[in-house]
């Protein structure tokens, strides 16, 4: 993941400027998608995740703006079978445009290191009594 990062933020925020009026029709408000939208996702993925389930949001509706299958094709990628083997995957252009199911796949994975980010603080939380309980 950490390889495709930048190009994953450049993708997404290329298509947040690119399909603004999808953005608003689907509820999202007209000035956060033209004045904060695009950097909040990119600013999201290249930090490793956000602080809130906004960061996810965002991130996951950049992404299938730029899905043009059906909801099935989105339980299947073909990405990471692409990626059996490689060890070192090298560096990718920051301003490398992403193919749609590389964006879904690696938006899978920033939603999953996002939750274990969020279990993880909600664990360390807890008060002790539960812990132990």
């Amino acid at each position: 993941m950490k390889a495709y990062r930048p190009a994953l933020a450049f993708t997404l925020r290329e298509a947040i400027k690119t399909y603004p009026k999808e953005l608003k029709a689907g509820g999202w408000k007209s000035k956060f998608v033209r004045d904060y939208m695009a950097d909040t996702a990119a600013a999201s993925v290249v930090m490793d995740g956000g602080d809130s389930g906004d960061s996810v949001r965002i991130v996951t509706a950049a992404a299938l703006l730029l899905w043009n299958g059906g909801d099935e094709g989105l339980d299947e990628t073909q990405f990471w079978r692409s990626q059996v083997g490689k060890t070192d995957v090298g560096e990718i252009d920051a301003s490398t445009m992403l193919e749609p199911d590389v964006v879904i796949a690696l938006t899978k994975l920033f939603v999953l290191e996002w939750s274990n980010q969020l279990d993880h603080k909600l664990y360390e939380d807890l008060p002790l009594e539960m812990l132990v309980a």
